[in-house]
C-alpha cells in the first residue's frame, strides 16, 4: 500500500482547477520560491491524514481560492489487498468491494475525499436547488475501488495513515511540550501508560508524598488550621502530583543536551540544535504510533538553522526513514543540500503562475528518467530551483558566466545578473546528455538555454535539436548555428569559451606581459604526441596547477574588475542567456 495521488482544488493559492501530485516513490520533495504553494500543500496533506477528523476543521474565507467555490481535498492510496482491508476494519463484503475486478472499479484503490461547501454559495436556479442540497455541508467521505462510498468513514481514516507534520515555524516550547494535546505529549503518556513499571512508578510517588507531608508537616498544620477557620475543610495537604498519577511527571520532564561534557536544557541551545531535536523527536513520535496503514512524516524545511553537512545527514535520515516499509516522506525545502542524492522524479516544482494560482512541476517521461542519470549531484541539484538553466558542455562556464552576468546590461539597461534573474548555469554530463537534461527541466517547468563548442557541429550530438529546429543536415555551419540559437541552443563561434578570455587578463594571472600571452600559449598548444591541444587544455597545461575552473572563476574576477575589457561576443553571448 502506498500513496498514489494528492489532488487539491480551491484551498489558498490552489484555484479551483487544482492540482496533482503522484509520487513515483516513498518520498516527495518539494521545491520553488517563497510563497508558491508548499506549505498549502503540507497542509492539505495534514487536513487529509491529521489525527483530527476533517470535519470538524475550521476554515476561514483566507482558506478559499475562491470563496464561491467548495474545496477539495482528496488523497488516493493504491497496493491495497484484502488483509490491509480487513486491518482497517472493513467488513468481508467491502473487502471485496475494495480488491474484486468490476465495471467502473479500480481494485486496490482507496480514497480519502474532504468536500467544504463555498464560503459564499452562488444562486442556483429551482431545478437544481435539491441537487445543491446535499452539498452544503462539509463532509470527509472513504470511497473504495473508485466507486463505492463507505458510511463510516472516520475510524477507515482514522486507521489508515498516521501524519506527523514539523511546521517550518518550530518552537521547542510548544512541540516538545508535554501537554497531552501535542504529538509529543501523547507519545510520552502512550510509552508511560503501556509501561510494566507504571505500578512501581505509582508507589514511588506514593512515598515521595509521605516523605513531603512528614518534611512539610508543620507548615500543613498551620494552613489547615488557617482554612478551617474560612471554609469547612478538613485537611490540606502537599501532594507530588494530582491522584498519585504518574503522567503528571511528565508535565516536569525537560530534554538536555550535552556540550563537550556540559549538560543544558533544549531552550538553551542553539536554533539548529533545537531544530535537530524537534525532527528526531516527532519522527519517533510518529514511529511509535501504531497505523493499520502507513505512517505519513511531511517535515518543512528540514535545512532550517542546520550547517551544510548536518544538512545532509538530516537528507540521510529522511531517506532512512522513506525507505522502510509502510512509511511516507513529504518535504518542503529550499536547499540543494537536501535535494542531493534524491531521483530525478521525486522533485515536484511549485510555482505562481500569472494569476498567483499554485502550479505543479514533475518529471514524467519515463526514458528521461531511466537515460538521464537518476541521483542529483552536486552540480546539478541547485538547477531544481532555479526560472532557467544555462546547461553547459565544458566545466568552465559555470564559473565564468554567472559572475560575468553581472557586468554586463541587457537591451533595455537593467543588468543581467543570474542571481538576480534566478538563473543557475550546470554542466551537463557531455554533449550528449543535453538533450536529457533539457527534458528533465522541461518537466519541472524551468526554462532553459544551451552553450555548447563550435565542434558540437562536427558530430551527432546535437541531430535532436537540429530536427527540432528543423534544419537540413545539408545546411552550413552557419545557418544550423543560426537556427540552433533561436531555439536555445547556443554554439560557440570562437571553439571553446576559454577562446573568450582577454590576454590581459591572462597576463595579469599568468604574471607576464599582454605581448608574451600568444608566446606562451603557442608553447603550450602541442601535446608531446604532437597533437594540438584546444584552448581550454592549453590554459590548463601553462597555468598549472590551477584547475579549469580556478581559472574561469580568477579570468572573471580579473574582468569584473576591468569590465572594458568585456568583448561584443561575449556581451552578446550572456544577453542571449538571460533572453
Amino acid at each position: 500500500m502506498r500513496v498514489g495521488k494528492l489532488q487539491i482544488r480551491n484551498f489558498r493559492s490552489i484555484d479551483a482547477a487544482g492540482i496533482v501530485i503522484e509520487p513515483h516513490n516513498s518520498m516527495v520533495l518539494l521545491v520553488g520560491k517563497n510563497n508558491a504553494g508548499k506549505s498549502t500543500i503540507a497542509d492539505a496533506l495534514l487536513l487529509l491524514l491529521g489525527s483530527k477528523n476533517p470535519r470538524y476543521a475550521s476554515f476561514v474565507e483566507g482558506d478559499y481560492n475562491n470563496p464561491a467555490k467548495p474545496i477539495e481535498l482528496l488523497a488516493e492510496f493504491e497496493g491495497l489487498q484484502w488483509g490491509d482491508g480487513a486491518k482497517l476494519g472493513l467488513s468481508a463484503a467491502q473487502c471485496a468491494m475494495l480488491t474484486k475486478p468490476a465495471k467502473g472499479a479500480q481494485p486496490g484503490k482507496l480514497c480519502i475525499n474532504v468536500f467544504v461547501p463555498p464560503l459564499h454559495a452562488a444562486a442556483v436556479d429551482d431545478d437544481t436547488a435539491d441537487d445543491d442540497a446535499e452539498q452544503d455541508k462539509k463532509a470527509c467521505t472513504v470511497m473504495l475501488a473508485g466507486k463505492n462510498v463507505v458510511r463510516r468513514a472516520e475510524p477507515i481514516r482514522a486507521k489508515l495513515a498516521k501524519c506527523i507534520q514539523v511546521p517550518a515555524l518550530r518552537d521547542q516550547a510548544d512541540l516538545l511540550s508535554a501537554s497531552g494535546w501535542t504529538t509529543y505529549g501523547a507519545m510520552l503518556r502512550g510509552i508511560l501508560e503501556d509501561s510494566p513499571k507504571l505500578d512501581e512508578l505509582r508507589t514511588l510517588i506514593q512515598q515521595t508524598n509521605t516523605v513531603l507531608t512528614g518534611l512539610l508537616s508543620e507548615e500543613t498544620e498551620a494552613l489547615t488550621a488557617t482554612a478551617k477557620t474560612a471554609a469547612y475543610v478538613d485537611e490540606v495537604n502537599f501532594k507530588f502530583t494530582k491522584e498519585d498519577n504518574p503522567s503528571e511527571l511528565l508535565r516536569n520532564l525537560t530534554l538536555s543536551v550535552l556540550y563537550g561534557g556540559r549538560a543544558d536544557d533544549i531552550s538553551r541551545a542553539g536554533t539548529g540544535t533545537q531544530s535537530a531535536v524537534i525532527i528526531g523527536m516527532l519522527e519517533l513520535a510518529l514511529r511509535h504510533r501504531a497505523a493499520a496503514g502507513i505512517r505519513v512524516f511531511c517535515v518543512e524545511e528540514p535545512e532550517l538553522f542546520l550547517h551544510p553537512q548536518a544538512q545532509r545527514r538530516m537528507a540521510a535520515l529522511l531517506h532512512q526513514l522513506a525507505a522502510e516499509p509502510g512509511n511516507f516522506v513529504f518535504i518542503t525545502t529550499h536547499s540543494p543540500e537536501i535535494v542531493l542524492g534524491c531521483s530525478i522524479d521525486d522533485v515536484f516544482r511549485i510555482e505562481r503562475g500569472a494569476k498567483y494560482e499554485t502550479h505543479v512541476w514533475n518529471v514524467t517521461d519515463v526514458s528521461v528518467i531511466r537515460e538521464l542519470e537518476r541521483k542529483l549531484t552536486r552540480e546539478t541539484a541547485e538547477m531544481v530551483f532555479a526560472d532557467r538553466v544555462i546547461f553547459t558542455e565544458g566545466e568552465s562556464e559555470p564559473h565564468f558566466l554567472p559572475p560575468m552576468s553581472g557586468v554586463v546590461r541587457d537591451s533595455t539597461g537593467s543588468v543581467c545578473d543570474y542571481d538576480t534573474r534566478n538563473i543557475s548555469a550546470v554542466k551537463a554530463q557531455g554533449k550528449s546528455s543535453f538533450k536529457n537534461y533539457t527534458k528533465a527541466a522541461e518537466g519541472l517547468g524551468i526554462a532553459w538555454r544551451i552553450v555548447t563548442d563550435a565542434d558540437a557541429l562536427d558530430d551527432n550530438a546535437l541531430d535532436f535539436f537540429c530536427a527540432l529546429a528543423q534544419v537540413e543536415k545539408t545546411a552550413t555551419a552557419e545557418q544550423k548555428r543560426a537556427a540552433l540559437r533561436k531555439m536555445g541552443v547556443a554554439v560557440l563561434t570562437r571553439g571553446e569559451i576559454e577562446d573568450y578570455y582577454p590576454d590581459a587578463a591572462l597576463a595579469a594571472i599568468a604574471g607576464c606581459t599582454e605581448a608574451e600571452v600568444p608566446q606562451h600559449l603557442a608553447l603550450h598548444r602541442t601535446r608531446q604526441d604532437g597533437a594540438t591541444r584546444k584552448m581550454g587544455d592549453t590554459l590548463k597545461d601553462w597555468l598549472r596547477p590551477r584547475s579549469k575552473p580556478e581559472i574561469a572563476r580568477d579570468i572573471a574576477a580579473w574582468i569584473r574588475a576591468h569590465p572594458e575589457y568585456v568583448t561584443d561576443n561575449l556581451r552578446s553571448l550572456i544577453r542571449w542567456t538571460v533572453d
